[in-house]
């Protein structure tokens, strides 16, 4: 089956089987490494992408699937600011997840800076559910996810007010 699709801010066109899940096709077709395979039931969060700006485990997911949406995986996200940002806040804190939940976090960290939720623990523990590993501190994630949604949301408030400024 041929589809067509955004991968990293790049138009692409392949020929998928019906079969092949989405994390095949990225680290085998594109070979975009950094997002992991891990247990193949979309619950570790280290295969996670963001598909049309939303969480997802890609390998919950058939490549078919992405015909026409926009995906952004790892190596896409890295050259964003926010990126940078999120990065920054992770090494002032000392915080370094492994490689295997690094994406899953930092999506959905991604996503709850996007999302009208209220930045509370409680409502950052459910953003952040999704990704199982023991590599640190899960307290130590949450202060550090505090800090950077709130500098986030500060920075896009910012925009919204500067374009409003300007109509």
């Amino acid at each position: 089956m041929i589809i067509r699709f955004t991968l990293n801010n790049e138009e692409k066109t392949v020929d998928v089987p019906a079969t092949k899940r989405v994390i095949d096709l990225l680290r085998e077709d594109f070979d975009l490494l950094r997002n992991k395979v891990s247990c193949y039931q979309g619950a570790c969060g280290s295969c996670s992408i963001l598909l049309d700006n939303c969480i997802v485990s890609s390998c919950s997911i058939l490549a078919f699937e992405l015909k026409g949406r926009t995906v952004v995986t790892a190596e896409g996200f890295m050259k964003t600011e926010e990126y940078q940002r999120i990065n920054h806040i992770f090494q002032k804190n000392q915080y370094d997840p492994c490689d295997f939940c690094r994406w899953g976090k930092i999506f959905a960290i991604h996503e709850f800076i996007h999302s009208e939720e209220h930045i509370d623990n409680d409502s950052l523990t459910r953003a952040l559910k999704g990704n199982q590993c023991n590599c640190s501190s899960p307290t130590l994630l949450l202060s550090v996810a505090e800090q950077i949604v709130k500098a986030e949301k500060k920075i896009n408030t910012g925009r919204k007010h500067e374009r409003t400024a300007r109509k």
